[in-house]
């Protein structure tokens, strides 16, 4: 379901640019009929057709290409998600290394280490404290 949703954004736009295509055909049609039949078109109608086949329609194909490339690339940055745990946060007077997406912590004042691993976006394991002996 979820690229359905993805493609839908490209359909109005190629819609669009297949709909300026078409016309394009048309006129260009219209414009090989009528000299065919040798039928003598006012000056203004000839430049007014051409006008619109050689810059008006290839500048709207282009525009709607570029419009294309940037719902594309719109839509590659919504569906981007960051993976990783940041850094875990170590309870007060102990160490903290990490080495991908294992961490390990230890207090400072003792052996007593934790090992966490990173899955997904969450840290999994259990950390104690380091609480100081003897105060």
């Amino acid at each position: 379901m979820e690229s359905f949703y993805h493609y839908y954004y490209f359909l109005p736009p190629l819609l669009l640019l297949l709909l300026l295509l078409l016309l394009l055909l048309l006129l260009l049609l219209l414009l090989l009929l009528l000299l065919q039949q040798q039928q003598h078109l006012p000056l203004l109608a000839v430049l007014l057709l051409l006008n619109l086949l050689l810059l008006v329609l290839p500048r709207l194909v282009l525009l709607l290409l570029l419009l294309l490339l940037c719902v594309h690339i719109c839509m590659a940055h919504a569906y981007l998600t960051v993976i990783g745990c940041p850094d875990a946060v170590p309870p007060p007077s102990a160490w903290y290394k990490r080495n991908g997406n294992i961490a390990e912590m230890g207090c400072e004042s003792s052996d007593t280490s934790w090992k966490l691993r990173c899955e997904v976006n969450q840290w999994v394991g259990q950390v104690g404290n380091c609480s100081v002996q003897g105060m």
